[in-house]
């Protein structure tokens, strides 16, 4: 979406400093509110995820040949996990995209102030943009987290299958590369995109009585 604005809305903005203040505070609260849940939900997954390491570690230590039943255990708290991981990333790219959709009207408040200004002034959204590097942005190093997390997690069910000799290596392998393909097609699939165009909303104006 281009960060141009219509004269109209500029005009609707710039006629009152109060209602001016009002509207950027609305959107950058909706855009505060929604990247600290990403962050949460992050901190949620990192909990999560140690959990159901050191849980799959004891289990495994604990099985031998006699005691199998560890290994089918482990099995079940690995899928668990990787089901865990899936949704973890879905809810993951939700809140990106509930982000760059509040972000687009603070990219226009912010061409409102630049043009004031003659530019310079506030960049930070296109300064952010044009400097990002690859995995150094939360865009780019989460989903990487994600589907490495997934990867970890599905190699742990087939593996605890192929020790309790339910499976054989080569299904194991076979099922750990499905399921690793399931949790990248999950991460990759749907994302938002950056700057995609949108249909421009009408803005109402009430004359004054």
């Amino acid at each position: 979406m281009s960060d141009s604005i219509s004269a109209e809305l500029k005009g609707w903005l710039e006629a009152d400093p109060k209602r001016f203040e009002v509207v950027t505070k609305h959107y950058y609260d909706l855009f505060a509110y929604h990247a600290a849940q990403r962050l949460t939900t992050f901190n949620f997954f990192i909990v999560s995820l140690s959990f159901f390491s050191n849980a799959y570690a004891t289990l495994v230590t604990k099985g031998d040949a006699a005691h199998s039943f560890y290994y089918v255990m482990s099995a079940m708290l690995s899928f668990t996990a990787y089901i865990l991981v899936v949704c973890f990333s879905r809810l993951d790219k939700r809140n990106e995209q509930i982000i760059l959709i509040n972000e687009r009207p603070l990219r226009r408040i912010q061409a409102i102030i630049e043009d004031r200004f003659q530019g310079g002034c506030w960049e930070t959204f296109k300064t952010s943009n044009e400097e990002a590097r690859p995995l150094r942005t939360f865009g780019k190093l989460l989903p990487v987290i994600y589907i490495f997390a997934g990867m970890l997690a599905a190699m742990g069910g087939p593996y605890g299958l192929f020790l309790a000799q339910i499976l054989s290596w080569t299904c194991a392998v076979t099922l750990w590369l499905g399921l690793a393909a399931l949790s990248v097609a999950a991460v990759t699939i749907a994302g938002p995109k950056r700057g995609s165009p949108a249909k421009p909303e009408p803005v109402v104006t009430k004359s004054a009585p």
